[in-house]
């Protein structure tokens, strides 16, 4: 197998720079990544009172368990429960996640 040599330079300043921009941006979202799991905690006794398990709990049951699961499409609302949306905004993710309903995939229906 042929070996590949890196002519990046992990000790330049435009690397440091770039890095420490990308580790801000993995931060954030992480952090929107977190506020979907408080909302999903926060809603969870309307689920328990119906008798239902909450989305999250239905997937860590049919995972098996301590395999690796990569959330896709995990900040598609992103900021609809913000008070601080634009009227552009709103649309937008209104049609995106009527569009994902409908294309996507593990949407819930048989």
């Amino acid at each position: 197998m042929a070996v590949f040599a890196s002519k990046i330079n992990t000790s330049s300043e435009t690397f440091l720079r770039q890095r420490k921009e990308m580790l801000e941006l993995v931060d954030r979202l992480n952090e929107l990544n977190g506020r979907g799991r408080a909302l999903s905690e926060k809603r969870k006794p309307r689920f328990d009172a119906r008798g239902q398990l909450t989305p999250r709990e239905r997937l860590a049951r049919l995972l098996d368990p301590g395999m690796p699961f990569l959330e896709i499409g995990n900040i598609a609302g992103y900021m609809v429960d913000t008070k601080k949306r634009r009227k552009i905004d709103s649309w937008f993710n209104g049609y995106f996640r009527y569009w994902l309903y409908f294309r996507g995939a593990m949407c819930g229906r048989g």
